[in-house]
């Protein structure tokens, strides 16, 4: 029973104190550098066109279009216009409803079928299951107008 207690104790992990170091991982190849400055740059050209947006918004509309990213002068009158001109909170709003509706909606039909999957056992669920899982891949347009139309019937 000694030698089995003493053969635990000697495959028991290292812990590293102060005066050890931990063993070095070998590099992996998305530690390079070059890979790095790629990535930073591909990331800040699909940035540029929000950010140019973003400036282009705080433009007078003659500026807009003058080639110059920053503008001249600084100005807010375009959200102003924006506020007073549109709905723009009553859009929200419905934005607000259809997005919360949508969620518990989706939440609440989804558990319910995840349990009946999940713990009830009857003629055809793999079946059933398999075209739930079907319906996974069906592309957001192929479902857009029946869900308007769903949505529309709703008011």
């Amino acid at each position: 029973m000694a030698v089995a207690q003493a053969s635990k104790i000697e495959t028991a992990p290292v812990a590293y104190g102060m005066d050890t170091e931990p063993p070095k991982k070998p590099k992996k190849e998305r530690d390079h550098p070059l890979l790095l400055v790629a990535l930073i740059l591909l990331a800040a050209a699909f940035c540029f066109p929000f950010v140019w947006l973003v400036l282009a918004s705080l433009k007078p509309p003659a500026e807009v279009f003058n080639g110059q990213i920053l503008p001249e002068q600084w100005s807010l009158d375009n959200y102003r216009q924006v506020f007073r001109q549109v709905p723009i909170w009553q859009w929200m709003l419905n934005t607000l409803i259809v997005c919360v509706l949508g969620v518990i909606s989706v939440v609440l039909s989804s558990s319910l079928v995840a349990y009946a999957f999940a713990r009830l056992r009857f003629p055809g669920r793999s079946m059933f299951f398999a075209l739930v899982i079907g319906t996974y891949l069906l592309p957001g347009s192929v479902i857009m107008i029946p869900t308007f139309l769903i949505w529309n019937e709703l008011g």
